[in-house]
């Protein structure tokens, strides 16, 4: 029986491995042709329209095939699961703003601080209300501030970069600088082209809006814990729809209503819309299968991958500080993985063996 079930056990983890490895390459391939196509066309809008519609169809027959209504029974729940459905819009189209506007590795290098950010509220909770007498954890302030550190470093460095490439593309720069110019790897798929100092900010921007966009999605999952996935999901498309429709009266020259896109150009943005879908699809059963910490591990390879695949035109030599400052953000999120998967186990058995608990 133990052999049994130490095979399934292998067997459940080496098929969660595969769902994440093509994920990850799912996601590499989705994100440069955002960047591909995004240089031209109104992608966020565009896509969360286009995104909504297909989750719309597609979870409408699953929920249609489930035992749970369309909405929630109480109101209070069906107002938390329309909320998380407006919410889920908003991070889709600061994700796609924040592919275009910086190198594909920069961005996800931001993204995997998103564990530091779900620990950093609570840590924010409890200083302010510090007054009733709550502790503060200081294991999880040093995380913080670790992260922190890490992300000042990796940031200003960056901006370091982008002064440093405007001279190394201007015309008079000497070739005799000290600073080494990478050659350009035979495999690069998409070469990224220098950005402005504007271009940055504002990537960086969409990049941190879409973390802190993502926790009230965080806190309202634990919140609606017995709505099924499909009713979750169907309602992600309508929230994302209709703020696409809202957003494109602003800009009604490129909106997909207008006529202004070809039919290869609509095909490109029907392709990146299912590419979003079937990435959390993979993502969210591979969860079922390996741990969090254990994913969240494996889809770090998609950094150094991206860096790889779209590097800059004149990508220079990264300094001691943009290392070290990978190096904190990195090592803090996957401490940060550890502690909220322990907090969650912790809070299951705490639920299991209360004796209060109504059976």
């Amino acid at each position: 029986l133990k052999t049994n079930l130490l095979k399934l056990t292998l067997m459940e983890w080496f098929v969660g491995l595969g769902l994440a490895t093509v994920s990850i390459g799912l996601t590499i391939f989705t994100a440069v042709l955002v960047k591909c196509f995004e240089a031209t066309h109104d992608l966020p809008t565009n896509l969360v329209i286009i995104r909504g519609v297909l989750q719309i169809l597609l979870f409408a027959v699953a929920v249609a095939q489930g035992d749970q209504f369309i909405l929630p029974p109480t109101r209070r729940e069906k107002l938390l699961v329309i909320a998380r459905g407006f919410f889920t819009g908003f991070v889709f189209i600061t994700n796609i703003a924040a592919l275009r506007f910086l190198p594909l590795g920069d961005v996800f290098t931001i993204f995997t601080t998103r564990s530091v950010f779900c620990i950093l509220i609570p840590v924010l909770a409890v200083c302010s209300s510090k007054r009733f007498g709550n502790p503060i954890d200081a294991n999880k302030l040093c995380l913080v501030l670790v992260a922190s550190l890490g992300l000042y470093l990796f940031l200003s460095s960056k901006f370091e970069e982008v002064e440093l490439t405007g001279d190394l593309m201007s015309p008079d720069s000497s070739a005799g600088s000290g600073d080494v110019v990478l050659p350009v790897p035979k495999l690069a798929f998409l070469l990224e082209k220098p950005q402005s100092y504007n271009t940055v900010q504002i990537g960086i921007g969409m990049a941190f809006l879409n973390l802190v966009l993502s926790m009230p999605i965080v806190c309202l999952e634990k919140m609606i814990e017995g709505t099924s996935a499909s009713i979750q999901s169907f309602w992600s498309g309508v929230g994302g729809f209709l703020i696409g429709v809202v957003v494109s009266f602003f800009d009604s020259t490129t909106s997909i209503f207008s006529g202004y896109y070809s039919a290869y150009e609509f095909y490109m943005m029907l392709v990146i819309s299912i590419c979003f879908i079937m990435i959390a699809v993979l993502q969210s059963q591979a969860i079922k299968l390996i741990s969090s910490p254990a994913l969240n591990i494996i889809l770090l390879v998609q950094i150094p991958v991206a860096y790889f695949v779209c590097p800059n035109e004149a990508e220079v030599m990264p300094d001691f500080y943009t290392m070290m400052g990978m190096l904190f953000i990195l090592s803090s999120s996957m401490v940060g993985d550890w502690i909220l998967h322990l907090e969650e186990k912790l809070g299951a058995q705490e639920l299991s063996t209360n004796p209060y608990l109504e059976i």
